[in-house]
């Protein structure tokens, strides 16, 4: 049997890490040109030195992030909360698995990319910007995708919280929140791509998660058991 104050405990620790190491990713993460006008963003992701270290701080970030969502799997076991947050767990599993593979396309793939285009001369230019809008629309799809699973496991987390005698039910209608914004940011996103309106809400769903995240680690910490 898992200690569950030693799970609950380090599940927090990853919860605050996670959304700090967020945080610091977005932060290192070129942010001047609008992601919907292709040409200016290839141009600044171009010029940009620290592009994967960002991204993999961004990666290492959602992996502490679904850590902590399984640490809460294993407080809420109990009874129907459990079986809620046993969904909850497996689609969090999934989510990383989408953000492995969205890291490769946009952390490494589209850096070489552009990098390519940026020193190339016509017509060659042309032809590699075509190239480069593609990846950046599977990029579009990955990110989509990944946030769609992403707050559905949250969502899933809203009843587990509820049903829970252990935790403050203002927990679950935070993740509600949480889930509820990050999914209607994904469904744009998947219709619109990059464009200005899923980018709008996309900002405050993520802002809404990673207050979550810091909300979850803090009672985590004081109710391990």
């Amino acid at each position: 049997m898992l200690d569950t104050r030693y799970c609950s405990r380090l599940g927090a620790s990853a919860a605050l890490l996670g959304a700090l190491l967020l945080m610091l990713g977005t932060l290192l993460h070129p942010m001047q040109a609008p992601p919907w006008d292709a040409a200016a963003a290839f141009a600044e992701y171009a010029a940009d030195h620290h592009w994967l270290t960002s991204h993999l701080v961004q990666l290492l970030g959602v992996l502490l992030g679904v850590l902590a969502l399984l640490a809460l799997a294993w407080r809420l076991r109990d009874g129907k909360a459990g079986v809620w947050a046993l969904f909850g767990a497996a689609c969090a599993v999934a989510s990383m698995t989408l953000a492995f593979a969205l890291q490769a396309v946009d952390g490494v793939a589209l850096k070489l990319m552009v990098d390519q285009w940026a020193g190339a001369e016509e017509p060659l230019r042309a032809q590699l910007f075509a190239a480069t809008y593609g990846v950046r629309q599977i990029e579009a799809g990955l990110a989509a995708l990944f946030a769609l699973s992403f707050s559905i496991s949250l969502l899933l987390y809203a009843p587990a919280l509820w049903l829970s005698r252990l935790a403050p039910r203002g927990l679950a209608l935070g993740v509600l929140l949480a889930g509820g914004t990050n999914l209607l940011a994904a469904l744009l996103q998947g219709h619109d791509g990059f464009s200005e309106r899923a980018m709008n809400w996309s900002m405050p769903a993520s802002l809404f998660a990673l207050l979550w995240f810091l909300w979850l680690a803090v009672w985590l910490w004081r109710h391990p058991e």
